[in-house]
């Protein structure tokens, strides 16, 4: 008789492989040693990590939470560090996004024009 995957062993590995990843992510910031790396870091992932908040599993939902609450300590840590307002700008502005996704974008792009002088400011808001 030949076994098939259930779906709830198919749903359990794509956990797993949800966590793996955001592990990785997590060393990445973990170990990044000047604003230059986190920088690069947060280019690379801080997107692709809110996205991971709609993840249907509660592990993963907390792994992401997990993960920008180290990142946000980072940056309070690193006022000059950029955030990636573009990448921001377009998930905020993508009528697909998820609420939840568009909540906590828009919590970066606040922290992103914080971060920016008045002048920068008023050229960084999208037409």
């Amino acid at each position: 008789m030949e076994t098939q995957d259930s779906p709830s062993s198919s749903s359990q590995a794509e956990e797993a492989h949800e966590l793996d990843l955001l592990e990785r992510v997590f060393l990445r910031f973990g170990t990044t040693k000047n604003d230059e790396q986190l920088k690069k870091n947060l280019e690379k992932f801080l997107v692709p990590v809110i996205l991971k908040i709609t993840s249907p599993h509660k592990s993963v939902q907390d792994k992401v939470m997990e993960l920008l609450t180290h990142i946000n300590k980072q940056l309070k840590n690193c006022p000059g560090v950029v955030l990636p307002l573009d990448d921001l700008l377009s998930r905020f502005q993508d009528p697909e996004s998820p609420a939840q996704v568009v909540n906590f974008v828009q919590v970066y792009i606040r922290m992103m024009f914080s971060r920016l002088p008045p002048k920068e400011q008023g050229e960084a808001i999208p037409k």
